[in-house]
C-alpha cells in the first residue's frame, strides 16, 4: 500500500497537465485504503489502551494535512511555475515522515516501559505467590508435627 501510495505521490508531483494531476490524485486517494489498513495495526500495537487517542490524533494530524497541502501547493506553483513546487513538496513530505516516525518510537518506548512494568509486577505476584505456597508447606509441616506428637502421648 505504502508502495503505491508513494508512487501515485510521485508521479502527482511531476504532472504537467491538470488531467495527469488528476489521475495521479485519484490513484493516490484509490490505494489509499490498502495503505491506511497497515497503519490500523500499528495503532494497535503502539496503542495499547490509549490506541483511540493514537488514532484520533493521528486522523486529526492526516486530516490537516490534507487541508493544507494542496493550499501550499497551489501557493507554491503561482509563485515558482510547475516544477518550483516539487522540491518544497518533498521536503514537507520527509519531514511529515520523521515527525510520525519519532511518535511511533516515543510510542514503542511507552509501551515497552509498560511491558516492563507489568514484568515487574508479576514477579512481585510470583514472589507472593512463592511465599504463600511456603507458607502453607510450613503450616502443613507444623499440622504433621503436632498430629505426630499427639499420637506419641
Amino acid at each position: 500500500g505504502t508502495t503505491l501510495k508513494s508512487t501515485a505521490l510521485l508521479c502527482f508531483a511531476v504532472a504537467t497537465t491538470p488531467l495527469q494531476a488528476t489521475i495521479f490524485f485519484t490513484l493516490n486517494n484509490l490505494v489509499s485504503s490498502v495503505h491506511l489498513s497497515g497503519f490500523v495495526q500499528n495503532y494497535l500495537e503502539v496503542g495499547g489502551e490509549d490506541v483511540a487517542v493514537l488514532m484520533s490524533t493521528g486522523n486529526t494530524v492526516s486530516n490537516l494535512t490534507g487541508i493544507l497541502i494542496p493550499l501550499v501547493a497551489t501557493m507554491f506553483r503561482r509563485r515558482f511555475g510547475v516544477a518550483g513546487w516539487v522540491t518544497p513538496f518533498f521536503g514537507a513530505v520527509a519531514v511529515f515522515h520523521m515527525v510520525c516516525a519519532g511518535l511511533f518510537c516515543m510510542l514503542a518506548k511507552v509501551e515497552s516501559a509498560r511491558s516492563l512494568r507489568t514484568a515487574m509486577t508479576m514477579q512481585e505476584k510470583l514472589s507472593s505467590i512463592k511465599q504463600e505456597v511456603a507458607a502453607a508447606a510450613e503450616k502443613k509441616r507444623r499440622r504433621k508435627e503436632d498430629a505426630a506428637i499427639r499420637k506419641g502421648r
